[in-house]
């Protein structure tokens, strides 16, 4: 990266300003490792001590000592990779496996997308080694809790590993895991109270994508594997990066990197499908994962920052336009090993859901579809035309581009059983006399995300996330940031994390939620299990103030009001 980028990204943002008159340096070790560069230079790594009042900043640098000069050292990569332990305590987690543990603990992958000085190079990578699934299923459909009932997941046929991908366009800050790896561990659905059932279900659905580049090992394979072993010091992983295609000769005149592979096609977790040239090296692990943790581990005197409840009471309140105020109880942290933790980064991620619609026995008001035709009254059982050329068909003029589809049902005796299109007519003959076929339309589910935050000073144990600074990074048009605050199945996270030499790290998150509209109110199937915990006993669950639906009732193809990003203001998004 440019020198102005680096003070600005690992010094300026810690301070909190851009006027860095008056900052001493210091040495603080000299001894954290060397190496020998490709022209017989020796480079040091050294930790920085940065002061500017009683603020103190801790960074680590790359030089070169020639003997009369020392001077900074860029590793001279074409791009940014990085794999380090992290360990993070959910306070107000249940601690239910694997959907929501109490504990995430694994390896973070950390990618950017510049590639050779481009920006927007890097769409994903692929990522094999220790600690990370090694048979993993190679394609398939998973029947899982969803509207289209199968969720494509392994969409890139791996046999072993993980991917991440980009999902800046989706409110993330940087690249995430693909959710459906967990999918593929867990062979049965996995309700609230740790049971799965035997109906081939999925209780951790592919389709709940995060902004999180955490591959949770404790999620994944340490409950049930007694043989497994972790991460640690030396272990050598295998990445692959995925460049886009278009980016290089002969759409343009960059030429492609020496060693990038034959363009192939890969899908990332939203669907979206690019020519990528496979790009491959190896990296090793810099230290031991943390172990894990086990019926005598105490979090609160192991070294956790110790995020406030304050903290948590302010994310509850937090509106459209206001800042946050995050508070912690520990910016240093040594554990049993020695290895000192300082304050690192502080940020929030917030998510909003608005709600799918079920399916209904009637049409209303009618549907209609891209083709002009109209839907059929369901309640009538007529197998129309116009609802059987549509089936499997998302209608891409409808609800913000394509969130309606149209599914078919096996209706008899008052049951409605879901099929599909390919396979209505074989399921209308198994199910015998009195059978029907009905359809539905059904409005699939969209989420908004942000996921925002900054670098803090190593002496800091407060911060205020501004929104003027958080909304500054999203682009004009982008309907995360501000439409993540209301809706329907929100939930909103507060972490800080403490980092020591080596990138790992150790985090805390507290959070707040709200789900299932009028659960009391309007009871529907399913409704006595809660996706989150303590709905009933916490005094900090969220309200429904999703716009204009103080009474919802569960309407089918209800948008709530989304806002998008206007210079520096959030305004009402118009369709």
């Amino acid at each position: 990266m440019t020198s102005w980028r680096w003070v600005r990204g690992w010094l300026s943002d810690a301070f909190e300003t851009t006027d860095l008159t008056g900052v001493s340096v210091s040495v603080v070790s000299s001894t954290l490792g060397s190496f020998v560069s490709d022209d017989g230079q020796r480079v040091y790594r050294i930790l920085l001590k940065f002061s500017k009042g009683t603020d103190v900043v801790m960074r680590q640098i790359l030089v070169a000592d020639d003997g009369t000069n020392v001077k900074a050292y860029g590793n001279q990569k074409d791009y940014l990779f990085y794999l380090a332990p992290r360990f993070n305590h959910k306070v107000d987690a249940s601690a239910k496996y694997p959907y929501y543990p109490q504990y995430e603990q694994g390896v973070s992958i950390m990618l950017k997308p510049w590639f050779g000085g481009q920006n927007d190079v890097i769409f994903g990578a692929h990522v094999t080694g220790a600690g990370l699934p090694s048979n993993r299923q190679a394609s398939g459909l998973i029947s899982a809790i969803s509207l289209t009932a199968g969720v494509d997941v392994n969409r890139n046929g791996l046999t072993s590993g993980v991917e991440v991908f980009d999902r800046r366009t989706f409110g993330c800050s940087a690249y995430a895991i693909d959710p459906s790896v967990y999918v593929e561990r867990n062979t049965s659905r996995w309700p609230t109270n740790g049971i799965p059932d035997a109906n081939g279900g999925h209780r951790q659905r592919p389709d709940s994508t995060t902004c999180n580049p955490l591959f949770d090992l404790l999620r994944y394979d340490v409950q049930r594997d007694p043989a497994y072993v972790l991460p640690k010091k030396g272990d050598v992983y295998a990445v692959t990066l995925y460049l886009d295609a278009a980016k290089f000769a002969p759409t343009t005149s960059v030429q492609p990197p020496a060693g990038a592979g034959t363009a192939v096609n890969k899908k990332n977790t939203d669907g979206v499908t690019k020519s990528v040239l496979p790009f491959s090296f190896n990296y090793t692990l810099a230290t031991d994962a943390f172990a894990l943790p086990d019926a005598n581990f105490n979090p609160s005197t192991f070294g956790f920052p110790g995020v406030s409840d304050t903290t948590r009471a302010n994310l509850a309140q937090l509106e459209v336009g206001q800042d946050l105020a995050v508070s912690w109880s520990r910016n240093r942290t040594t554990l049993a090993d020695g290895s000192v933790f300082g304050s690192f980064y502080a940020g929030r991620y917030m998510s909003s859901y608005d709600q799918w619609g079920t399916y209904q026995s009637t049409a209303s008001p009618l549907f209609e579809y891209d083709d002009r035709s109209l839907s059929g009254n369901y309640g009538s059982g007529t197998y129309s035309a116009a609802n059987s050329a549509n089936c499997g068909v998302i209608s891409t003029a409808k609800y913000r581009g394509g969130s309606v589809v149209t599914n078919p049902f096996i209706v008899k005796a008052g049951n409605w059983t879901a099929t599909t299109c390919s396979g209505k007519e074989a399921a209308l003959a198994a199910a015998g006399a009195g059978a029907e076929i009905r359809y539905s339309n059904q409005r699939l589910r969209k989420q908004y995300v942000s996921d925002r935050g900054r670098l803090v000073a190593t002496s800091d144990t407060s911060q205020v996330l501004r929104f003027s600074d958080l909304i500054s990074r999203e682009k004009n048009n982008n309907l995360n940031f501000c439409s993540a605050y209301n809706g329907f199945i929100r939930s909103r996270q507060v972490y800080v994390q403490l980092s020591d030499v080596n990138g790992r790290q150790l985090m805390e998150m507290r959070e707040v939620w709200w789900d299932y509209p009028n659960k009391d109110v309007y009871p529907y199937t399913g409704n006595t299990v809660s996706d989150r915990p303590k709905q009933d006993t916490d005094p900090l669950f969220l309200a429904n103030t999703s716009v204009g639906k103080v009474g919802y009732t569960g309407e089918r193809g209800f948008v709530h009001a989304v806002q998008a990003k206007q210079v520096d203001q959030c305004v009402a998004k118009v369709w």
